[in-house]
């Protein structure tokens, strides 16, 4: 299975009440619509490409026997704070 590559962003409606995720070209990857938690939900769904790549990283690093560094740990923290929506 293949995702849509590259950066996904928050596009807000006017209404600003639903959102579209859109990748880097501004296609659109999915709706997110007017609920309590639309905003938590479409934070989360825009950091997936980079949730996943830090993941696939990391497991490739584990798997080769390396070790964690800092930078590692300063990466996945940008990767949760884009989740969280503080990025």
């Amino acid at each position: 299975m293949k995702h849509t590559q590259g950066t996904w962003e928050i596009k807000h409606h006017q209404n600003e009440l639903d959102s579209n995720i859109v990748d880097a070209m501004g296609r659109e990857i999915a709706e997110v619509v007017a609920w309590e938690d639309e905003g938590a939900n479409a934070h989360l769904i825009a950091a997936a490409p980079n949730m996943y790549e830090k993941l696939r990283e990391l497991y490739r690093k584990i798997a080769n026997g390396k070790a964690f560094t800092d930078d590692d740990l300063d990466q996945i923290e940008s990767v949760l704070k884009k989740a969280d929506g503080r990025a």
